[in-house]
């Protein structure tokens, strides 16, 4: 679930090398990582270090946002 509302708002994704990589296989913005420490350590120090280059577009804006929020709102019953 955490994956479909992070591609919904079209956030960049950090992922361990597990099967729920299946769920991003057409998503531009991930990163997968190796499921260890070293893994991951080196893969956020990586992200950190290519901050400035990576594409992370947000083509959504905050009214965009809000009215997705409520969808799922209203879904979750609340």
């Amino acid at each position: 679930m955490t994956l479909l509302e992070s591609k919904i708002l079209n956030k960049y994704i950090i992922i361990t090398d597990n099967s729920s990589k299946e769920a991003l296989e057409n998503y531009e913005n991930k990163k997968i990582v190796e499921n260890s420490e070293d893994g991951i350590y080196n893969g956020l120090k990586g992200i950190i270090k290519n901050y400035p280059n990576i594409k992370i577009t947000d083509t959504t804006s905050n009214d965009e946002n809000n009215e997705i929020i409520n969808k799922i709102k209203n879904l979750l019953g609340d």
